[in-house]
Order: C-alpha cells, then sequence, then structure tokens
C-alpha cells in the first residue's frame, strides 16, 4: 500500500473519529438541557465553578496523551462554555477595551459562547451586573507587581455583589506585530506597567527604538494592527483579536 493510500486511511478513521465525537458532544448537550430544567426547579444557577475544577481536575487525571493537559483542558473549556450556552446564554462584563488582560481572563474562564462585553470602568462592570445587564463581571483583585487594587475593593465593600470564584491568571507579556519580524520595529508600544516590566529584555534585545506610552496593552495591539513598524508589549489573547504575529514571548524581566 502506498503512502497516498495509508494518508487516506489514516484520515478515514479521523472522520469515523469525529463523527463519534460530534454524536457524543450532542449527547453531552442533551443530558446538560435536562439538567437545565433540574437547576431552574431548584433555582440553581447555571455558572458552577466548583463542578467545573472539578471536571478539569478529572480531566488531568485520566489524560494520558498524546494531547496535552493545556491542550485538553482548552478543549473542555470551549465543550462546558458551549453546554453553558444551552442552559442559559451568559454576559460577562470585563474592564475593556478587547485585547486586555481583564478579557483575556474572562475569555478563559468563560469560553467563546459567553457574550463579553468590555465596560470604560471597574464602576461599569459592577453597575453592568447590579443592573441586571450582566449575569458576571471579572475585575482584578490583585496583582504580582502592584498587590491589591484598592479601587476594586472599595467597590466590593460597597456593592451588594458577592464573589462568585476566583480566577489565577498568569500574565506573561509577548512582543507583538504584524510582519512578525524584530527587524521591522521602530516603535515599541504598551501601558507604562508592562513596559517597565520588560525594559531589561527591550534593552538587550531592541536597544534605542522609540518608545510609545499608551491608555493600555490592547489599545498598544490595536496601534500595532494599524501601522507598519510599531510592535506592542501585550497578551498573548490581543494577538488573535488584531490579527497580529508573535515575535517573542514571555519577555518579562522576570521570566
Amino acid at each position: 500500500m502506498g503512502s497516498s493510500e495509508n494518508l487516506q486511511k489514516l484520515r478515514k478513521l479521523i472522520d469515523e473519529l469525529d463523527r463519534e465525537l460530534l454524536g457524543l458532544l450532542n449527547r453531552r448537550g442533551e443530558i446538560v438541557m435536562k439538567i437545565r430544567e433540574l437547576k431552574k426547579e431548584n433555582d440553581v444557577g447555571v455558572y458552577d465553578p466548583v463542578r467545573e475544577s472539578q471536571i478539569e481536575k478529572r480531566l488531568r487525571e485520566l489524560n494520558t496523551g498524546p494531547l496535552s493537559d493545556d491542550s485538553v483542558l482548552r478543549i473542555y473549556r470551549e465543550i462546558i462554555s458551549a453546554c453553558r450556552a444551552l442552559q442559559r446564554p451568559l454576559k460577562v462584563a470585563f474592564l475593556g477595551p478587547e485585547g486586555s488582560f481583564s478579557h483575556q481572563a474572562a475569555f478563559h474562564e468563560f469560553g467563546g459562547s459567553a457574550e463579553l462585553v468590555p465596560v470604560a470602568s471597574f464602576g461599569d462592570v459592577f453597575g453592568e451586573v447590579e443592573n441586571g445587564r450582566a449575569s458576571f463581571g471579572v475585575v482584578p483583585v490583585e496583582n504580582s507587581i502592584e498587590g491589591s487594587i484598592g479601587i476594586v475593593l472599595d467597590l466590593l465593600s460597597g456593592s451588594d455583589l458577592t464573589i462568585s470564584a476566583e480566577l489565577f491568571e498568569k500574565i506573561n507579556l509577548f512582543l507583538l506585530s504584524k510582519s512578525g519580524s524584530l527587524r521591522d520595529i521602530e516603535v515599541i508600544a504598551s501601558h507604562p506597567q508592562p513596559l517597565a516590566q520588560c525594559r531589561s529584555w527591550l534593552s538587550k534585545n531592541l536597544p534605542g527604538k522609540k518608545i510609545r506610552e499608551t491608555a493600555s496593552t490592547a489599545e498598544a495591539a490595536k496601534l500595532a494592527s494599524r501601522k507598519k513598524g510599531v510592535a506592542a508589549v501585550a497578551s498573548e489573547h490581543s494577538a488573535s483579536i488584531y490579527d497580529l504575529r508573535v515575535i517573542e514571548r514571555n519577555i518579562e524581566d522576570n521570566s
């Protein structure tokens, strides 16, 4: 049997597996819809972070490869997100714009089937949930650079909203541009804080380049998507949103 025939045979096996997977996914969806009715009867919310954490833990224990645990969990987060949407579509508010680290955290937790809504301030995140326009809000409570975020803690103490879950999001800085080439960079754009976090890397690898401060890492990514020669220090999530290529990963000085 030639290599072409072997390839076709293997692709046929994949097609059969895809058919089985699709059937199992829809079967899972049918069971989720039954769970939806039970939750309605008992006035239980759609989002259950404890149950989802248990699923992730079990998947790690069951996974024998060759797919990595991270790959499996990314796939299942989208499956869970789609199944959540069968119960009730979720709207989630976060501090924008799209591509911010808050957006990345919201996407990682709620998946692509949730409606993620960017707002202008932390107060607006609380307001969207308090007024019923959003089911949940995602805000940073602390980070490794600044510690506790005072304004968020103040908003929490003055609100009737409660914390549904804690998310631990690893923040890595990426160098992004349209071309994906270090040689094409003339200007480096980002928020002052991440620029400070990768100062040593930038000095070593891009000495003498013009620095442009922006209101956020997402704004820097947007700028890089529009202007040739501009590279952004931003999240990996920004690359997919603004159609940018990754030049270098994890450029923060403590990496």
